[in-house]
């Protein structure tokens, strides 16, 4: 099913914006961090690899595209025993939404930094999320690095807790061949 996704995007992309002066490319490697407070700790997990497909062109980045997925069963905190627990239905419910979307709505530039506008869909709801990025190389390859804050419970993952916070930092870097 990912490969006719993919397939059908490239497909969509070509014809609707065309390629010239863009880049099509798909992710080399991704780093997806989160934090959040939990009983006064902080505690720190990733999830990936992602996968995805993005057309991009730095000189006139509104016309760039970007789809990104993670299976939500790749969640790690270093801690065994607590991501089992955080893939039953109560958190990601990774039976039933095996994977968290992060599409582009549009994109936009402020001075160095550039800010793309998402949806993000994690356990069968979609939001907007924005994610002010850089982008920079790492020898050959380029690099797009942002970070944005969610609130866990709009997307239902976990309940209100005294101990618990709600805001989850996540902080995504992905390597292109550009």
């Amino acid at each position: 099913m990912s490969k006719q996704r993919n397939i059908l995007f490239i497909i969509l992309l070509i014809s609707s914006i065309g390629l010239s002066g863009q880049i099509l490319t798909s992710i080399v490697k991704s780093e997806i961090k989160f934090s959040i407070q939990n009983a006064g700790l902080t505690v720190n997990g990733n999830l990936g690899p992602a996968s995805g497909l993005i057309v991009l062109n730095p000189e006139k980045i509104a016309a760039s595209n970007l789809e990104l997925n993670v299976s939500a069963a790749s969640i790690n905190t270093g801690i065994s025993m607590r991501d089992t627990h955080l893939k039953k239905k109560d958190y990601f419910d990774v039976a039933a939404f095996p994977n968290i979307f992060l599409k582009s709505k549009f994109f936009g530039k402020q001075g160095d930094v550039f800010k793309g506008y998402f949806l993000l869909s994690l356990k069968g709801v979609t939001k907007d999320v924005t994610i002010p990025f850089t982008l920079s190389k790492e020898g050959e390859l380029t690099v797009a690095e942002g970070s944005f804050m969610i609130n866990r419970l709009d997307y239902g993952v976990g309940s209100k807790s005294l101990v618990m916070g709600n805001e989850v930092r996540i902080s995504v870097k992905v390597y292109l061949n550009l």
